[in-house]
């Protein structure tokens, strides 16, 4: 079932076990079940392609030369699974009493898989494995001298610490991450300066910020990488630093309008209207709501795939809960959310991953049961310290974005 979401896999299975696990998590989530999964099979790791620059064309007279150019660019994003997780005691005395120990294992189960769609539902948005980056060397470090202030998405500590180099003559800086054949772009990052230095992959970064102190001569040292977090990176921190991406209502933040959601939906480029989709926090669906009244008019609704969906020029707008409504853009307060328009897919803006959990029984262990996403919930039996049988529920995942040109942000929308 790789690649389908869990929309699609409702529909398509005759499982009534994986037709329930997936129901639970859609009714929780509406953008949850419209995302694309794909098993990176029993590793957590995983990579994708992420288009960075297109090919450039040329008209050519009769009998001209052609060449192949090297315009276009693709950049391996690697990133890895992240482990979510419920567990829960069953009294088996109390069990007995309301219908017996597997009817109650099953609604523990449930419940677990629905608190896990609410999870999942919030980190696609917020997620963040706040990896931070400590620059070593001590020339470099000395007192007002170079320092890691930001480090930017897709960048997994587990990969190990980046090098730094440093060019006395123009002042500047280069970083390498693991895996990368060469070091990136060299950026001039002077005294009192700070700067956005990409590795030769340029999807990687981190930010430096240089102090009063000069550096006397050339140098070098190393980033030591860590992460604070098991959280996978959500698409707001995915999409840091594509300041191309975002847009917003004003320096302070404002009302959404129907020109801005035009702009946003104009801003994602290479499908068809009905192919994308407006995301909007439920605030954000009543303020629409009220804009579309304020006009005299109605919701246009549209059918997909035999269901009637609500839209605005076109494209069909899916309402969660789970998006941030306490972010600040400049002097507003934490009183604002966002919208996105996104197209799904291993091409689109968004795209899930999964591991899938091993399905066989352990010594100590049996599986419960087993839904789509590699969700598994395990029966691991009688607890040592208590009367009590314990369920707990896992599914390993994480969100990309392989393609920037399929996504945009309006943030910083305040009210109702």
């Amino acid at each position: 079932m790789a690649d389908l979401s869990l929309a699609q896999i409702y529909g398509a299975t005759r499982d009534p076990e994986i037709k329930m696990i997936a129901d639970t998590l859609i009714k929780n989530d509406q953008v949850l079940g419209a995302i694309p999964m794909k098993a990176t099979g029993t590793s957590s790791v995983f990579g994708y392609r992420r288009k960075i620059a297109n090919s450039t064309q040329a008209f050519i007279a009769r009998g001209g030369a052609m060449s192949s150019n090297t315009a276009y660019k693709e950049v391996q994003i690697l990133s890895r699974t992240r482990r979510i997780y419920d567990q829960q005691g069953v009294d088996r005395s109390d069990a007995n009493d309301v219908g017996g120990l597997d009817e109650v294992k099953a609604k523990r189960a449930a419940s677990s898989i629905a608190s896990l769609a609410i999870l999942l539902g919030q980190k696609i948005w917020t997620g963040a494995q706040n990896v931070t980056g400590t620059l070593v060397g001590a020339t470099l470090t000395q007192a007002n001298g170079f320092s890691i202030t930001n480090v930017g998405p897709n960048v997994l500590a587990e990969r190990g610490d980046w090098m730094f180099k440093y060019t006395h003559t123009g002042t500047l800086v280069q970083v390498r991450a693991p895996g990368d054949p060469d070091y990136g772009t060299a950026v001039a990052v002077g005294t009192t300066t700070v700067a956005k230095v990409y590795s030769y992959n340029a999807d990687s970064w981190v930010e430096v910020t240089h102090g009063s102190q000069a550096m006397a001569a050339n140098d070098s040292g190393t980033i030591v990488m860590s992460g604070s977090s098991e959280e996978f990176d959500g698409v707001i921190e995915l999409l840091a630093g594509q300041t191309d991406r975002i847009i917003y209502p004003g320096d302070n933040g404002g009302a959404v309008s129907m020109a801005l959601l035009d702009q946003l939906s104009g801003m994602v480029k290479g499908a068809a209207n009905r192919d994308k989709r407006f995301v909007f926090a439920e605030k954000t669906w009543r303020a629409y709501n009220a804009l579309v009244r304020s006009t005299g008019g109605g919701i246009t609704m549209m059918d997909l795939a035999g269901e009637q969906i609500p839209s605005h020029a076109g494209v069909p707008i899916l309402v969660t809960d789970h998006m941030p409504t306490t972010r600040v853009r400049g002097s507003s307060g934490a009183v604002c959310t966002a919208a996105f328009c996104t197209t799904f897919g291993e091409d689109g803006g968004i795209m899930g991953h999964y591991t899938d959990e091993a399905s066989s029984d352990e010594p100590n262990a049996r599986v419960f049961s087993k839904g789509p996403m590699g969700l598994t919930v395990w029966d691991l039996g009688m607890s040592s310290a208590a009367h009590n049988s314990t369920v707990r529920t896992v599914c390993h995942m994480a969100i990309g974005i392989p393609n920037t040109a399929q996504i945009a942000m309006l943030d910083g929308i305040t009210g109702p």
